[in-house]
């Protein structure tokens, strides 16, 4: 489905994790502070938070007490009086969008991790022009009540799992706190879940979101001039697209063949959508299970 193939080994390897270029260990000593941090900024900027209710997506904003086996915890409860865990951070109502420019602590993760400890006002600046989308999945005042040293995110058990799916657009994945984990697509077709920080995501990149899995994800859209270099670029920004090029990177299945496939290092010649029954083209992101199930989608490869 996708075919990443080191240009002077030919060694295949199944997605392209970029935890070798990355500056994660900004994201280590982050961890699991990064639930106060968001909690902080909800409170400072709540129009910036949103949650998937029954009808679409609604502000995350009723806070309360819930039981919880370690006692009574601080919570996000929607309309019904459940639990809410599957928060975002997000500039509007109705997408993913750039990230805000008024959420230093919330900045502060994204530049560090590329090598921007102290921007300039140019970096700053050039940075912010490449992002095309930005969100991040919080699952509200989950991490805080889990030890992280004690909670065991390394048990996986498939038949319990949700199929892979596929996005319509080009963006990295990275997490913020151990915990976190995700679920991704080896050379044998066959889905397993990583403790990986970051992942680069072209269209084509099959995963999901395994079911124990908690704490904060972010899901960064990048537009393709992100990954031409230019002089004011730092260290680790320049590193990370030459690590980009000593891969060829094909894809051949995705979602969306109208838009959405900009980046200039993926070769999407031979890519393709699949048709569903009942759905418009280049709608369904897909179900993968693994080789051979009946509930594949697409079902023929």
């Amino acid at each position: 489905m996708i075919e990443i193939t080191h240009k002077e080994t030919n060694k295949r390897i199944d997605n392209l994790n970029l935890d070798s270029v990355l500056n994660v260990d900004t994201l280590k000593e982050v961890g699991d502070d990064i639930d106060n941090i968001l909690f902080e900024t909800w409170k400072e900027q709540p129009q910036y938070f949103v949650y998937d209710g029954g009808d679409g997506e609604v502000p995350l904003k009723n806070l309360g007490t819930i039981r919880e086996e370690v006692g009574d915890v601080e919570a996000f409860i929607s309309e019904d009086g459940n639990r809410i865990g599957n928060g975002r951070l997000q500039t509007t109502m109705v997408s993913h969008h750039k990230i805000p420019t008024k959420l230093p602590r919330i900045s502060k993760i994204l530049f560090d991790l590329f090598g921007y400890d102290n921007p300039t006002q140019k970096q700053h600046s050039e940075f912010i022009k490449r992002i095309s989308s930005f969100c991040i999945f919080w699952d509200p005042l989950y991490t805080n009540i889990i030890d992280v040293d004690k909670f065991d995110n390394t048990t996986w058990n498939i038949k319990f799992e949700d199929g892979l799916h596929l996005d319509s657009d080009e963006f990295i994945w990275f997490k913020v706190n151990q915990a976190k984990t995700l679920n991704v697509m080896n050379l044998e077709r066959e889905r397993y879940k990583t403790l990986k920080h970051a992942y680069l995501a072209p269209q084509g990149f099959w995963h999901g979101v395994p079911k124990d899995s908690f704490g904060v994800s972010v899901r960064l859209g990048l537009a393709n001039h992100f990954f031409i270099k230019e002089d004011w670029m730092s260290e680790t920004h320049l590193n990370l697209i030459d690590y980009i090029n000593e891969f060829d990177i094909k894809v051949k299945i995705v979602r969306n063949t109208q838009d959405g496939m900009h980046w200039h290092m993926i070769d999407y010649s031979e890519a393709e959508a699949f048709r569903v029954k009942g759905f418009v083209p280049n709608s369904h992101s897909g179900n993968w299970m693994g080789p051979g199930s009946k509930k594949n989608i697409p079902n023929g490869l």
